[in-house]
Formats: structure tokens, sequence, C-alpha cells
């Protein structure tokens, strides 16, 4: 009867450790699924960037209306985007350029990092500006 209670115990051991293997091998494969999806997730910058009609231009901000089309317009019909000296800016062209060349009236192309500070106006820290269009 020993050697039964023995074989019981080594028979449950094997089991537990097989379970252990098994949840092992299941949290290693969600961790690099979950890993996966959240770098594909930050290469789609394409969400983060809309077009809109420069308003004000201030020291370090632009005050814009976000196009009808764009999904910032949700959130407000006006945003104040932020502008550092990490903030990259082109003109038309492509040429990089500095903020004395954003104008009231011109359209732009902001890109941020998707966080919008849900005040009046709504505010943005803009990575980049494009200048679309000096047709104001």
């Amino acid at each position: 009867m020993g050697s039964a209670k023995t074989l019981t115990l080594i028979s449950i051991q094997l089991l537990c450790g097989g379970i252990e293997v098994y949840m092992k091998k299941f949290f290693s494969i969600f961790a690099v699924v979950l890993l996966i999806a959240v770098i594909l997730t930050g290469c789609d910058a394409e969400k983060n960037r809309f077009t809109a009609t420069v308003q004000t231009v201030e020291e370090s901000s632009i005050l814009v209306i976000p196009s009808e089309d764009s999904a910032e317009r949700n959130s407000s019909d006006l945003i104040s985007a932020h502008i550092s000296d990490k903030t990259k800016i082109y003109d038309r062209s492509g040429e990089k350029t500095d903020a004395a060349s954003i104008k009231t009236g011109i359209l732009v192309e902001i890109t941020y990092n998707g966080m919008i500070a849900e005040s009046y106006p709504a505010q943005i820290r803009a990575d980049v500006i494009k200048v679309v269009n000096t047709d104001g």
C-alpha cells in the first residue's frame, strides 16, 4: 500500500509540474503577443495627424481650427498646439523652417502624440507642423 501512495504522489507531482510548464509557456507566448501588439499600435502615427487652419499665432503655440473631417474636430472646434524647441516645422516644399513661417489663415498639418487635454480650447503638444497651403 505504501508503494501505491508513493506512486500517487509521484503522479500528482508530475501532473503539477506539467501544468507549471504549460502555464510558463502560455504566459511567455501571451507576453510576446502583447509586446507585438503594443509595437504595432505605436507604429500607427497616422491617427495622430490632422489638418487645421491657423487662427492665432503666439510665441509658443498656435490656435487652430481642425478640418471638418478630422477626428480631432470631435474633441474641440479649437485646439491650442504647443510649439517647443523639439517641434519640427516644415514649409510647403518640405524644407525645415521655424515658427516664424506659420501665419494666420494658412493650412497646416499637425502631428502629435495622440493626447488631447480636454479643456477649451483643447490642448496638444505638436511634434511636427507642416505648412500645407499658404493661401488664406
